[in-house]
């Protein structure tokens, strides 16, 4: 029983390996979107990360899992910067914004600098 609560415990608070990503981008995309909430959503969005449910083959609830809210966020975010061509601020402005960051380069922009400036 111990060891159940023990596992479950760290699963809830795994974080996905990034060594593809900056140190520090995943929390601080999570401060920016969320400020840590587990619970917070809003019309479109759920969890630490505020993945867009309409991209995520989860359902709604599970997005306010820790675990598999950073699983769901970093999926989509690598997603959006292969899309970019490797650019991470392309890919923030993409995760904020949608298609409409690929199109325009201001659309977004804001959001990507706080979660850069986060970062540091």
């Amino acid at each position: 029983m111990t060891t159940t609560i023990l596992l479950l415990a760290l699963a809830w608070h795994w974080t996905p390996p990034t060594p593809d990503l900056p140190p520090g981008l995943v929390p601080a995309i999570i401060h920016v979107e969320s400020r840590g909430n587990t619970l917070a959503r809003n019309a479109c969005c759920s969890g630490l990360m505020q993945v867009a449910r309409r991209y995520s083959p989860w359902p709604a609830w599970a997005l306010h899992v820790p675990a598999i809210g950073r699983l769901e966020g970093v999926r989509i975010l690598r997603r959006w910067r292969r899309r970019c061509g490797g650019s991470l601020e392309c890919a923030l402005r993409a995760y904020a914004t949608g298609n409409r960051a690929l199109r325009d380069p201001q659309h977004g922009r804001a959001y990507a600098l706080a979660v850069m400036r986060r970062m540091r």
